[in-house]
């Protein structure tokens, strides 16, 4: 069964508050490094944020989650996709729940990303990016110097990601890696579609996301260009 790796094709807006989102919504987050534990809280947008043209939605910082409008939502669900469940997205002033936007909930976790030749970052004093980039100040006005290092690994995100996945006829259509992947202090999980999935995006004419193809085996590799 042929697998695509989902990203959007642009990002719109930002997570309210923009200083303390992750506390809101996340069970626990390194400032560090960017990873975070259980999504537990709704995300918050404004009320002008806005998609024009685009039906999926993504916003800036947060790269694993996807937004859609009830109406994609609702045909989403009569497709009997699997893998996706729907949360609210709420008005970051009243609390209440916006109209305009839903969450693409993706509660399924697997560990599958092949990263062996992957670049590296240890959430550690003087880790590999430091090392490497004598420069490197990601992040460094988000937290004090005494904030602690998780000491979890993410990687330099693909260029072609291959994967390690036994059974694949058995993962539903929308899935999430357990490798983490980004750099600085930004982190985000990979997510994988099935064919099905990118059929039906592609039969409804639905904008915003790009899509490409998972190689079932061999190595994945990044351009350094």
């Amino acid at each position: 069964m042929p697998l695509f790796e989902v990203n959007a094709q642009g990002q719109h807006g930002y997570p309210q508050p923009e200083d303390e989102y992750h506390r809101l919504v996340y069970s626990s987050y390194c400032l560090r490094c960017g990873i975070s534990g259980q999504q537990i809280a709704p995300f918050r947008f404004k009320r002008s944020q806005r998609a024009e043209h685009s039906d999926f939605l993504q916003i800036n910082w947060v790269y694993d989650a996807f937004f859609v409008s009830p109406e994609v939502a609702a045909d989403l669900e009569i497709s009997t996709i699997t893998g996706i469940s729907f949360g609210p997205v709420l008005d970051p002033r009243t609390g209440g729940e916006l109209g305009e936007w839903v969450q693409v909930l993706v509660p399924t976790i697997i560990r599958c990303a092949e990263t062996s030749r992957l670049p590296t970052v240890t959430c550690r004093p003087n880790n590999e990016e430091e090392i490497a980039f004598k420069s490197f100040t990601a992040g460094e006005k988000r937290y004090t110097p005494e904030t602690p290092y998780c000491g979890r690994v993410k990687y330099h995100p693909p260029t072609s990601l291959a994967i390690n996945l036994e059974g694949p006829g058995d993962t539903p259509d929308l899935f999430q890696t357990a490798e983490w992947f980004g750099s600085g202090g930004s982190a985000h999980r990979l997510t994988l579609a099935s064919e099905r999935f990118v059929a039906l995006v592609r039969e409804h004419g639905w904008r915003g996301l790009a899509f490409d193809r998972v190689r079932e085996s061999g190595i994945s590799e990044r351009d350094r260009k």
